[in-house]
């Protein structure tokens, strides 16, 4: 298995942290955690965690210098905490994943999520978002996982999920995700997949092994 040096973005929320911990815990990759400011560099260098800052406004190849050194970029939550415009965040991604593109990475794993219908008002921009996310990934050459996962709850997870095309949306561990988010990195089946997962009884490497 590929020792990985790994980009997390959204690397200070809930799944983010969760996805950190069990790669320290697993000892093999190496997790770089995307920050934005000083308190959240603080936070993860107490941790023995390498961070990375990245000005979305530079140009890609100045991004693509600073990701030459990572094999894969995680991406689970937004590049900046501020509220912007719908339009201004994507671009931003998509000029994340240009760079990582051009970096060469060897996997991009993006966790996005269950569509809903009928959609709220309030939640459109992110589902529009992340479909114009998932649709470049599917454009592109990338080595990409898309992660539609069910929607995140704080429980504790049980490292059991239920993974196929048919599964309905329902709360799912943020956990047992962000376990899942690292066992699809370490299996090849996966490349190019968009995999729904949710909580259910299949213990996870029993189910990315069921992965063709």
């Amino acid at each position: 298995m590929q020792q990985l040096n790994i980009l997390i973005v959204g690397a200070n929320g809930q799944l983010g942290r969760y996805l950190i911990k069990y790669i320290i815990e697993g000892n093999h990759h190496t997790a770089v955690a995307l920050v934005n400011n000083a308190v959240q560099q603080a936070y993860f260098m107490e941790m023995g965690v390498a961070t990375l800052t990245i000005d979305v406004n530079q140009k890609v190849t100045d991004i693509v210098k600073l990701l030459k050194k990572m094999d894969a970029l995680v991406i689970t939550g937004s590049l900046n905490e501020q509220n912007k415009e719908t339009l201004i965040e994507l671009d931003e991604m998509l000029k994340l994943l240009d760079a990582a593109r051009y970096a060469s990475l060897s996997r991009i794993l993006y966790v996005s999520t269950f569509e809903i219908q009928p959609l709220p008002l309030y939640f459109r921009s992110i589902f529009v978002k992340r479909h114009y996310i998932e649709k470049w990934l599917k454009c592109s050459y990338s080595n990409f996982t898309i992660i539609q996962a069910g929607t995140l709850v704080d429980k504790k997870g049980t490292g059991l999920v239920e993974i196929g095309s048919k599964v309905k949306n329902k709360e799912t561990s943020k956990e047992d995700v962000a376990q899942f988010i690292l066992a699809c990195l370490e299996n090849e089946a996966t490349i190019r997949k968009t995999i729904k997962v949710v909580s259910g009884k299949t213990p996870i490497q029993q189910a990315i092994q069921s992965i063709t």
